[in-house]
């Protein structure tokens, strides 16, 4: 089976924590971890045994993903080019800054018959699940979640 080769954009809070899920997944390749704040990025490409980046632009030709986790004022643009490049993506909440450009990138994903998926990852958190259960219909959960 093909592993896929994934290029996390952001080295944040987030992005290490994607980056270091991405290196559990049997069937994906962590190939980089893009940022422009040089510190960052070395530190987290050095945490994640992987190639660090400056810019999307000198990432290989030869990707399939990518997974931004970028300032959210960075999204439609990055978005724009990795789309561009051919590549799935999948962009932390929110998918952008305004509707207009949240269309753009989806008419631009069909276009190019790519995969763009948002981070709603929370939706899926055994704790949220399990209180749904115990709760009923929950239209709202505010907590304080804390994790090193």
């Amino acid at each position: 089976m093909k592993r896929l080769r994934i290029v996390v954009v952001g080295a944040g809070h987030l992005g290490r924590i994607h980056g270091r899920l991405l290196k559990t997944v049997d069937g994906a390749e962590l190939v980089g971890v893009v940022d422009p704040v040089p510190a960052a990025r070395d530190q987290v490409a050095r945490e994640l045994e992987t190639t660090a980046y400056a810019d999307i632009d000198q990432l290989p030709s030869n990707l399939d993903a990518a997974i931004i986790a970028a300032p959210t004022v960075h999204h439609h643009e990055l978005a724009t080019r990795l789309l561009k490049a051919n590549l799935h993506l999948l962009i932390e909440k929110p998918l952008a800054t305004t509707a207009q450009q949240a269309r753009e990138l989806v008419w631009l994903a069909n276009e190019r018959r790519r995969v763009l998926q948002v981070g709603h990852v929370e939706r899926f958190n055994p704790a949220w699940n399990a209180a749904r259960g115990q709760l009923g219909r929950v239209r709202y959960i505010e907590a304080k979640r804390e994790s090193r």
